[in-house]
């Protein structure tokens, strides 16, 4: 039996999804974002019983795990659920309004 390279594994789904995607107007709740994601992040690594707990990135937020923002859908999509922070200005972001509508379409 031949040891399996780094290139032969296939991730597993829950090494590419997420359990939350936190959507937010950067200039109004950025650190907010951030802070959520590093709490969560904690808290779902403590508890082996959680659902995300095997997963390799289960809080997504833009600033930090998006190189390129057209993948932002596809980030939406693999993610179990949509975190929106509700801030004066959330709705007149279009990359917000589009992880929005595609959490909706998605289910």
């Amino acid at each position: 039996v031949s040891p399996v390279s780094q290139a032969e594994v296939v991730p597993s789904p829950r090494d590419l999804g997420h359990f939350i995607f936190i959507s937010h107007f950067k200039n109004e709740a950025g650190t907010e974002a951030t802070l959520l994601q590093e709490m969560m992040r904690s808290v779902i690594r403590e508890d082996a019983s959680h659902p995300a707990c095997d997963m390799t990135n289960p809080v997504f937020v833009d600033v930090e795990n998006l190189c390129n923002l057209r993948n932002v859908k596809d980030a939406v999509r693999r993610s179990e659920n949509l975190l929106l922070l509700l801030t004066p200005g959330i709705f007149l972001r279009p990359w917000c309004l589009v992880e929005i509508a595609v959490a909706v379409m998605t289910g």
